[in-house]
């Protein structure tokens, strides 16, 4: 039994030591940078250079959105979650399904709407007063 358990410790010490000394490899630029959130498109502005406003969670639907804003204008990018390959159980944006734009033009609101792969904006259809209410009332999350 004893020499049973101590060989059992020598050959875990072992491979132990074998793994240890194997060539450590740096991780590639793709698994700490998520470029598959990237936008990728023809959009006015580069919102994702904007301050960051309220990130939202629709798991039923499997998005992430973020409200971006850049003092003025405010953009709600929306995009599909993927597992995130290095963290069990967690989901990461993946590719962008569509972009929201409302910019405060003459006291008015003009509502654009990107979508597609790259994104290219559509024409909205009926209207958007809804929509732009919708945006123009989330606020920013305060935090203790």
């Amino acid at each position: 039994m004893k020499l049973a358990s101590t060989l059992t410790f020598a050959a875990t010490l072992a491979l132990g030591l074998l793994n240890g000394c194997t060539r450590h490899q740096p991780p590639a630029t793709s698994d700490l940078i998520n470029t598959d959130a990237t936008l990728h498109g023809q959009l006015p502005y580069p919102i994702l250079s904007w301050t960051p406003l309220v990130v939202t969670v629709d798991r039923t639907m499997g998005t992430t959105s973020t409200l971006f804003t850049d003092g003025t204008s405010r953009a709600l990018v929306t995009w599909s979650q993927r597992e995130d390959p290095h963290w069990f159980g967690a989901r990461i944006p993946g590719a962008p399904q569509r972009v929201e734009l409302v910019d405060p033009t003459n006291g008015t609101h003009q509502y654009r709407v990107f979508s597609g792969s790259p994104l290219t904006e559509q024409t909205v259809s009926g209207d958007p007063t809804e929509r732009i209410v919708a945006i123009a009332a989330m606020q920013q999350i305060e935090l203790p």
